[in-house]
């Protein structure tokens, strides 16, 4: 199951009966725990009920397909409306002193920070080279494509680097100074504000 709340599809198969015995299990377990979820199960098995009881007559080819189509239209363009924006918060780095014991000869060539974004968790290495600095890092808990974006401290576009397949990226050399790193998702964009690198 993807992070955070089932697909609708997912729903709609758990109210059918049509996962494995796993899969329902797993999205039973998150429906009892979720009233977003259990709504739509609920309206889900309402639906199916009034359709299973229903006895009129179907509606014209031509006319059920005009309706898909303007299901699909609307679905895609409330998919771009409902963009989901997350903060980061940083739970690790190397650079602080707890948590360096072993790296210490090394913290001012390597460091590894790690940033928590609700279900996502962010994976950064800043390696010296030469004069400047190269980011790299993986988005953990995604399967969805995407891109990581470097800002300057004015929002202006830096770097920009594609999440390879298994969700990393490595941007181009910058300087010393203070970042916003953008990792944009399917319908996700995480910000880390405030990234000091050299500093």
């Amino acid at each position: 199951m993807t992070p955070g709340h089932p697909p609708l599809h997912q729903l709609v198969d758990l109210v059918k009966g049509d996962l494995s015995t796993e899969q329902q299990a797993e999205i039973a377990t998150h429906v009892a725990i979720c009233s977003q979820c259990a709504a739509e199960v609920a309206w889900l098995e309402h639906i199916l009920e009034l359709y299973r009881t229903d006895d009129s007559q179907s509606a014209p080819a031509a006319a059920l397909a005009q309706i898909r189509k303007l299901f699909r239209r609307e679905s895609a363009s409330q998919g771009a409306r409902h963009l989901r924006r997350i903060m980061a918060v940083l739970v690790f780095d190397s650079a602080n002193p707890l948590h360096a014991v072993a790296m210490r000869s090394d913290m001012n060539v390597k460091r590894q920070l790690l940033f928590r974004a609700q279900e996502f968790d962010l994976d950064l290495h800043v390696v010296s080279v030469g004069a400047g600095w190269i980011i790299s890092g993986q988005v953990l808990g995604s399967d969805e494509d995407g891109q990581a974006e470097l800002q300057g401290e004015t929002g202006t576009l830096l770097a920009r680097a594609p999440l390879n397949e298994l969700r990393q990226f490595t941007l181009p050399t910058v300087s010393v100074g203070t970042y916003t790193l953008v990792v944009q998702l399917n319908d996700t964009i995480i910000q880390i504000p405030n990234l000091e690198i050299g500093i």
